[in-house]
């Protein structure tokens, strides 16, 4: 759970709140409480030097014998150093880079002010007609139905129906029914909403400049034909060995990486749905992601002839992927290793 823990901050996709939702959908439960880990919990871990290898001590001070009050000393003032005799679980490189994110994020929220508004799909969206007052979520629970997502005003969860709000619960079953509906149609005459789409783009002073956007993706791609070939001139001036250059182009070999790519994928809600003669074909397993997928069939991943691999389909979850199944072959083979 520990490195799973990492892979997934370390993407910088998902919070820990994120994490924990992910983690808990792979299985991965508090053996506390037998349910989805809490997020202090996950800060301890990733935020606990021992997991790279590190003894330390000289968190917190005794402040009063007679009580146990402690006080949590300032990080620059712990006792940190590597001790053989603590075994890592994750690299230093991955430790330090998911705390130098976990610090980054932190600074920007006491900046911003900012808050949880985007924690779940709906959160942000929804508001009271009467008082016009956001909606929250939270959880009822019956013998008869279990658990169930649902939505009330902000001033029904302050102060109650009678003096806050009376407006009607709102479940997330009935709006994802209706919103299946919409989308539905949407791609049903998905030719006609795009006709009309492309009429709105192309107006006077309705389009927008993609020209920077173009001009970043060709700048990526011009880099990554760049490293391909800086390895090759390696390997052709004998600079690195043919098992090195065979090692470096497993990074995105299927045969070789097919776990960390289907772990990739997972974690960002997309299944595995085809796989056959080194192709793999992806698609979005919830409401969200189905949302983002009209007009779109599916992600495939094929093996080139380079012996890498070329993925097709949306772009956004094009960019998706060649950002994160990096993460998660680095993190397979930093098992190997210690393995």
């Amino acid at each position: 759970m520990i490195r799973r823990l990492f892979a997934l901050y370390t993407e910088g996709r998902l919070g820990l709140r994120g994490v924990a939702r992910q983690l808990e959908r792979e299985g991965f439960l508090s053996p506390n409480t037998g349910k989805m880990y809490g997020y202090s919990t996950l800060q301890n871990i990733l935020t606990n030097p021992k997991y790279k290898g590190f003894y330390c001590s000289r968190k917190t001070i005794s402040v009063d014998f007679r009580d146990n009050r402690q006080r949590r000393m300032p990080e620059e003032e712990w006792i940190v150093y590597p001790d053989e005799n603590i075994p890592a679980i994750v690299s230093e490189g991955i430790w330090d880079r998911a705390n130098a994110l976990f610090k980054q994020r932190g600074k920007k929220m006491k900046e911003t002010g900012g808050s949880f508004s985007a924690r779940y799909p709906l959160s942000g969206k929804l508001f009271c007609g009467e008082h016009a007052e956001s909606y929250h979520r939270h959880i009822y629970k019956s013998k008869k139905n279990g658990e169930q997502e649902v939505w009330n005003c902000r001033l029904y969860r302050l102060k109650g129906k009678t003096e806050g709000c009376d407006s009607p619960t709102i479940y997330t079953s009935e709006i994802e029914s209706i919103l299946a509906d919409v989308f539905r149609d949407i791609y049903e005459n998905r030719e006609t909403v795009i006709e009309q789409m492309v009429d709105i783009y192309s107006r006077p002073g309705g389009s927008r400049d993609f020209a920077k956007y173009i001009a970043a993706a060709e700048k990526d791609i011009a880099a990554l034909n760049g490293r391909k070939d800086k390895l090759l001139d390696l390997f052709m001036d004998e600079t690195i060995t043919r098992a090195e250059f065979k090692k470096r182009s497993l990074l995105y070999d299927i045969s070789t990486r097919r776990e960390a790519i289907i772990k990739a994928f997972a974690a960002g809600r997309m299944r595995l749905v085809g796989d056959e003669d080194g192709r793999m074909v992806f698609r979005g397993e919830s409401l969200t992601r189905t949302i983002w997928w009209l007009g779109e069939e599916a992600v495939t991943i094929t093996r080139n002839a380079e012996g890498g691999i070329d993925i097709e389909g949306p772009r956004r979850f094009v960019m998706e992927a060649q950002h994160r199944i990096p993460n998660y072959v680095e993190a397979e083979r930093e098992n190997e290793k210690e393995d």
